[in-house]
């Protein structure tokens, strides 16, 4: 998959290690962790599909360097010993994009707005979605191009793909958008593609910015026909959608189908109030693309074993890892993350990885190579908890890795009907994480442990009612 437009819930500062501080990020998707929080907090266990382990340790922002000058992407690699009582070794491979270039040196932007005013977005959610589109387009400039799409049995386009121009008038449009009829998405997005057409341009920024339930009750119902009426719109031009989905009833395995093909995202939002947070942030990630047709490929000696690669749809074959990687725009930072069993400790574990991208700034295909080199029967050596050389960011990465591959696996064994089992494993994970973090405050752990917390709890319920 590679990463396309990207959505954020909201900046909240986060406290992590006493005197460090950091941040949920604008440049991932975090529709898995906030669905986990939703899922939580209404006592419902999620489904294993609804799951992605690797939204999870990126939410936060990661400690990764700049790009030196005349790259696209910044690389950052680490291999080693996490914990005493273990041979296991982390790799993690860490990325990371420039910040936002000012707006007068960006692409032209040609977006279109598909909005749903079906019946189900009555209310603080429609009244919020408009307070939003305004503040999307205060933050544009007036040559870029805007098209607006309102659906719902039907579908109306209140703003025909133009320039700006008149913001004021853009800003009346909306205040007249209210909610009716039922829900008719694939009309609402095939509307939205023809008019982002209209004006396309390789050289141009295109998007669509898709807000629904995705809870399709009017018009074609068939989700492989709305999938494929998607990808024919852009399957000769690089037009990406990013797809907010709104309320508890959204349609998770819908909209994770429209956004397989690897350019498009989606992202959801459980409480309507932080709708204009999310398109106040898309701006950045809808504006500033950085690379395309990304991939990372990871050689490691056939002395290690893998033992875990965490979320994300990679191949496997002995000794390489080859992971397709999404779209990404100026402020991202993203990591890889791996656990390797020891092997022979007569050698020494050297990994490479190479990252190859098309940068759309330079126009040009570019291939980075980085390795790593740890001395296996090292790896104990000065590595405890507390100590200097204890690498806090990596530790805390595979810490909330490792939790949110028990979600994954949790979710398999409910669905399974393997509840006590689920319990079990779901009870062996905290005491890992509570027992590895003794006397610490980390609120990005803390944030998915709380979630895993509930679930347990649940699990409980329901493995003792047999």
């Amino acid at each position: 998959m590679r990463l396309s437009s990207i959505i954020l819930t909201g900046l909240i500062a986060l406290i992590c290690f006493p005197f460090s501080h950091t941040f949920a990020q604008a440049g991932y998707s975090t529709t898995g962790l906030a669905m986990g929080k939703q899922r939580a907090k209404t006592g419902t266990l999620p489904a294993s599909r609804e799951v992605v382990v690797e939204e999870y340790f990126n939410y936060h922002t990661h400690d990764i360097a700049l790009p030196q000058d005349g790259e696209a992407i910044g690389m950052d690699m680490r291999f080693g010993h996490l914990q005493p009582d273990t041979e296991d070794a982390i790799l993690q491979i860490g990325l990371r994009t420039p910040d936002l270039m000012k707006y007068d040196a960006r692409p032209r932007l040609n977006v279109s707005l598909v909005v749903d005013r079906s019946g189900s977005m009555s209310g603080e959610r429609i009244e919020k979605t408009r307070e939003a589109m305004k503040a999307f387009v205060q933050q544009l400039r007036e040559d870029d191009i805007l098209s607006i799409v309102l659906f719902d049995h039907t579908v109306e386009v209140v703003f025909r793909a133009q320039e700006i121009q008149n913001e004021a008038n853009v800003l009346s449009v909306i205040d007249r958008i209210f909610v009716r009829g039922s829900t008719n998405l694939n009309l609402g997005i095939v509307t939205g593609y023809q008019e982002i057409l209209k004006n396309y341009s390789p050289n141009h920024t295109n998007r669509l910015v898709i807000l629904t339930d995705a809870m399709v009750n009017t018009g074609e119902l068939n989700p492989t026909q709305i999938i494929r009426n998607s990808q024919a719109y852009d399957a000769d031009r690089q037009v990406d959608f990013a797809l907010i989905g709104v309320g508890a009833h959204f349609n998770h395995d819908l909209a994770r189908d429209l956004a397989e093909n690897g350019r498009n995202t989606i992202h959801f939002i459980a409480d309507p109030n932080d709708i204009k947070k999310v398109f106040i942030d898309e701006v950045e990630a809808l504006i500033a693309p950085v690379a395309k047709d990304i991939a990372l490929t990871i050689h490691y000696p056939t002395s290690l074993t893998l033992k875990q690669f965490y979320g994300y749809d990679a191949t496997f074959s002995p000794g390489k890892i080859t992971l397709p990687l999404n779209n990404i725009n100026r402020g991202l930072t993203q990591v890889i993350l791996a656990s390797f069993e020891g092997g022979n400790k007569r050698d020494r574990a050297e990994i490479t990885a190479t990252l190859s991208y098309f940068d759309l700034a330079g126009g040009q295909q570019v291939r980075q190579t980085m390795n790593v080199r740890e001395d296996i029967p090292h790896w104990r050596r000065n590595i405890r908890y507390g100590a200097a050389d204890y690498d806090l960011e990596m530790g805390k990465n595979h810490c909330i890795a490792q939790m949110a591959q028990s979600f994954k696996e949790m979710a398999l064994l409910h669905e399974k009907g393997e509840h006590r089992s689920a319990e079990q494993l779901v009870s062996n994970t905290i005491y890992w994480v509570e027992n590895r973090y003794a006397g610490k405050t980390d609120q990005d752990v803390q944030r998915v442990l709380d979630i895993l917390k509930a679930y347990h709890k649940d699990l409980v319920e329901i493995a003792d009612r047999g």
